[in-house]
């Protein structure tokens, strides 16, 4: 058994190869081909892969080739260049003396001829592609004790676990075991000579034991969540009762170390083994309903009694509609550990802004789709086009009606909003633009001049007149 691993797989992804593999397929593989022009596809693709930057210390950088680590399109185009790069080359390779090949992203589980070396494999895979590089990790012989390679290892938990003293299993049968083993995600694979495979639950050395507290302040669903979780994911991997069972005792150890009760644990671990093995009745088919989710802020107590009124009222008035409540925690210690640059507020969208006309003194609230420096700008040119040379257009003032700088993004938007009603109502804004105002007025005036002028002639007119009578 060896383990093939592709390093550095997302920022090594030839963006060019892979956009020709994908238009080859929808073009040539594909009947009847997409209706999109293929040059059209091929711009929306470049578009959407090489034309990205991030901003790093202040400084903005284009990534050239690659994709991004945070790109919702890194999984797909690298599965597309992984799947294709496998039908060119992996046939070759297993008359080379691979038996099995298995992949998860860029994770591999392959099994060997024992007469082939995994290194030369691994370096021949590497030269198939100049992108990539393959690394390997082989099998290794150790004893049963020694396989979960626990980081918090079971002997941490013997203090406090009241159930390791309680296995029936002979550990000295154990320990007389010679086992074969190699770990695969989270998955440690066993090899008995003669004997066949068995999984159980595998961790690294690096896992400290630290899960959500049970003293921590967030609902409780989430701390039921952190142990249904590691039941769940042992049922699933474990392939023997035995290795089922010394999991759930290091579950166990891990709970009650974070401060869990043990009558919580043990009714998690009955109820994931009665969806297992409790044969499902057939009911009969319920009527659809709407799933509706209710995002609450989580403050302890008061959070749980609003969730379940709405809930309630929601299902006497809307029967068909189902409430789906979520518990929102608003502080996290990660938002205190952040090393994100911070977008300068020019550079932000959807920000809400005034704006105030120099000449005039009227005022616009309005909210800009684009970047805030662009509808500045945009402000400022037409402004130049009407008003006078000589007068000097000062940049507009952003406001808010929390701080000076008066500069709300998104998460404030609604409260922005809200607050400057009755602002916009005291300066007669009602969200119109300035320049097309301006414009009015100075029509309006132009006109009640020449409407003054043209009165003024026809009394002049009729005074005349009468002076001639």
């Amino acid at each position: 058994m060896v383990s093939f691993d592709i390093v550095s797989l997302y920022t090594n992804i030839p963006l060019a190869e892979t956009i020709q593999i994908i238009l080859d397929h929808l073009y040539k593989d594909r009947t009847p081909p997409t209706t999109i022009p293929r040059d059209d596809m091929k711009k929306l693709l470049e578009f959407a892969t090489q034309d990205s930057h991030f901003l790093f210390n202040g400084k903005i950088y284009d990534q050239k080739d690659g994709v991004s680590m945070g790109s919702p399109l890194a999984p797909l185009l690298a599965e597309i260049f992984l799947q294709d790069f496998e039908k060119k080359h992996l046939s070759s390779f297993k008359e080379k003396g691979i038996v099995y090949w298995k992949r998860y992203v860029d994770d591999t589980f392959v099994l060997l001829d024992p007469k082939v070396s995994a290194k030369d494999i691994a370096a021949q895979l590497s030269q198939c592609h100049p992108s990539l590089k393959f690394t390997c990790e082989e099998e290794y012989t150790t004893i049963h004790k020694d396989l979960s390679k626990e980081g918090s290892s079971q002997k941490k938990f013997s203090h406090k676990n009241q159930y390791i003293a309680d296995k029936k299993i002979s550990t000295e049968e154990k320990k007389s075991t010679p086992r074969i083993a190699l770990s695969f995600l989270d998955v440690l694979v066993e090899r008995q000579p003669g004997i066949g495979f068995e999984s159980r639950k595998y961790r690294k050395e690096t896992f400290t034991g630290l899960l959500t507290k049970w003293d921590s302040f967030v609902p409780k669903q989430y701390k039921y969540n952190a142990i249904s979780t590691m039941v769940y994911r042992a049922t699933r991997i474990c392939s023997t009762y035995e290795a089922l069972h010394d999991e759930f005792d290091v579950i166990r150890g891990l709970a009650l170390d974070n401060g869990y009760p043990v009558a919580f644990v043990e009714s998690i671990i009955r109820r994931q083994l009665n969806l297992i093995y409790t044969p499902r009745a057939i009911t009969p088919t319920a009527p659809e309903t709407d799933t509706v989710v209710l995002r609450v802020p989580y403050y302890g107590k008061p959070s749980q009694i609003y969730a379940k009124r709405v809930t309630a009222a929601a299902a006497k008035q809307y029967p068909l509609k189902q409430v789906r409540v979520v518990y929102d925690v608003t502080a996290r210690i990660g938002q205190n550990f952040t090393n994100k640059d911070q977008i300068p507020t020019e550079l932000k969208s959807g920000v809400v802004y005034e704006a105030t006309c120099p000449q005039c003194k009227e005022q616009y609230i309005g909210k800009t789709c684009r970047h805030l420096k662009t509808r500045m700008n945009e402000h400022l040119a037409e402004q130049k086009k009407i008003l006078s040379p000589p007068v000097k257009v000062p940049e507009p003032k952003l406001h808010s009606n929390v701080s000076s700088k008066k500069v709300i993004g998104n998460h404030n938007l609604h409260l922005m909003m809200t607050r400057s009603k009755s602002h916009m109502i005291k300066h007669e804004i009602n969200q119109r633009k300035l320049l097309p105002k301006a414009l009015t007025k100075a029509g309006h005036n132009r006109q009640q001049t020449e409407t003054s002028n043209t009165t003024t002639e026809t009394k002049i007119h009729m005074t005349r007149s009468q002076t001639k009578k």
